[in-house]
């Protein structure tokens, strides 16, 4: 209910807006109140009362979502504390809700190479066959990932934005319940797939003929195509490629700016 909003995902609640732009009820006491400081949620030069009351409510839903981020990052570390704690070699246990996903198992230290790592809707980890990490008298390791549908909003504007996005990340523990450290190179990376939302409809492609060429037959042109991104939300593009003459050869090249 608040990363939607922030990432531009949902409309504002209504009762969200008007809680953060009603009178609180220490405005007359308080003199260093967040709420009553119009610098911090003007937009540059503009005072605007329905930019301060915007602003306002977003202020307050990034304080909001902070919190909670918070707590889950407790919550999660204490249940897995209490959990792997009765993990024997080669269990695991999975939290599955509509908000997070959560995996944890135990295996030997010789089982992590290669090994797949299942997350819901066909997202997965696969670690690389040959791995580098701290020398550890364990036996055995912990694996602990995670899952988001939807990942956290950042306090910084500058954040790339996340709004179609998942968040998933990785631990490795050892039997003390220490992180470990894990190398790779570029040739044996771990991969991670994240299965884009299911909510998102992919339109139909309109396919163009793009192939010319001049009077000489020997010269071809380029066909050129530009595309001009002004919306803030992420932008994902998909090319197709169907060659007319299977003969021949075609060269394609994508650029963005900067």
């Amino acid at each position: 209910a608040i990363n939607g909003p922030l990432q531009q995902r949902t409309n504002v609640l209504d009762l969200d807006f008007s809680r953060a732009n009603t009178l609180p009820s220490d405005y007359d006491t308080d003199l260093e109140l967040d709420w009553s400081n119009p610098n911090l949620f003007a937009d540059g030069n503009d005072f605007s009362w329905e930019t301060i009351e915007k602003n306002r409510n977003i202020y307050y839903q990034k304080q909001a979502a902070n919190e909670i981020s918070t707590e889950v990052e407790q919550t999660i570390s204490l249940i897995s504390s209490a959990l792997n704690i009765h993990l024997n070699l080669g269990q695991n246990l999975t939290v599955n809700t509509s908000s997070i996903f959560m995996s944890m198992e135990t295996i030997s230290v010789g089982s992590l190479s290669n090994k797949s790592i299942e997350q819901i809707g066909d997202a997965r980890i696969q670690m690389p066959s040959n791995l580098q990490f701290n020398s550890t008298d364990s036996s055995s390791l912990s694996i602990q990932s995670i899952m988001q549908p939807l990942a956290s909003y950042g306090n910084s504007q500058s954040d790339l934005k996340t709004n179609l996005s998942r968040s998933m990340s990785l631990s490795i523990l050892d039997q003390d319940k220490n992180e470990i450290s894990i190398q790779t190179d570029f040739d044996n990376p771990i991969e991670i797939i994240i299965i884009r939302d299911p909510n998102f409809i992919l339109p139909s492609m309109t396919l163009q003929n793009v192939t010319s060429y001049d009077s000489n037959p020997h010269n071809q042109l380029f066909d050129l195509y530009f595309i001009n991104i002004t919306s803030n939300l992420s932008i994902s593009i998909h090319f197709e490629i169907h060659p007319l003459n299977t003969n021949l050869s075609y060269l394609f090249i994508y650029k963005f700016d900067n």
